[in-house]
């Protein structure tokens, strides 16, 4: 409840968890439902506490980033209303990405001289990511290692869970990595997200 005008301006970008394990129930209540109701609440908060040069995002995701409600060009509580429209508006569905909603946070502060803070809603583990990695190849007879997306992906759950882990060759072919097990998706999935989070 710091609120006073005096207290250096802030940067927040909410990221909101839409996949589809949000769309089960816990005490009878959908977990979304649940979540929405808490962005509402934060909403309130900030738009009664705001200080004249803070500013809002927001971002949602499932498999990838979805909606995106960038800093609004005023600053004040200015944009927080279409931020809790938009929240009110989600559905549930797709898996769960937290790798790329934390690097278009990161993008969104760009050069912003403001204290900055992610307000970060989930209700599970992560099950996709993607990854720049280096790929050594032949290209015109010659070794040559590049950069490419390699896309991390967990399906199903417990025992049957599976996975793919590919990229898109400089040819836009798509290559499968299947020497990478479900545990070492698993891992990576999380350390992308951890890495993202703590750049």
């Amino acid at each position: 409840m710091s609120t006073s005008a005096n207290r250096e301006p802030i940067d927040v970008v909410f990221i909101f968890d839409k996949s589809g394990s949000m769309d089960e129930s816990v005490n009878g209540i959908k977990k979304i439902k649940s979540a929405k109701v808490a962005m509402t609440q934060a909403v309130n908060f900030f738009k009664s506490n705001a200080g004249p040069r803070d500013r809002f995002a927001f971002i949602s995701f499932s498999s990838d980033v979805e909606q995106v409600v960038n800093f609004s060009p005023t600053t004040g509580s200015g944009n927080l209303d279409l931020i809790n429209q938009t929240t009110n508006s989600l559905s549930a569905v797709g898996g769960t990405n937290y790798t790329q909603s934390f690097e278009k946070a990161i993008n969104l502060f760009g050069g912003s001289e403001n204290n900055k803070y992610i307000i970060f809603m989930t209700d599970g583990d992560p099950t996709f990511s993607i990854n720049e990695e280096p790929v050594t190849y032949k290209k015109k007879g010659k070794l040559v290692t590049e950069n490419f997306p390699f896309h991390y992906e967990l399906y199903g759950s417990g025992s049957s869970m599976s996975n793919l882990v590919y990229y898109y060759d400089a040819n836009e072919n798509k290559t499968y990595d299947t020497n990478i097990t479900v545990s070492q998706t698993k891992t990576s999935i999380r350390n992308h997200g951890i890495a993202r989070a703590t750049n």
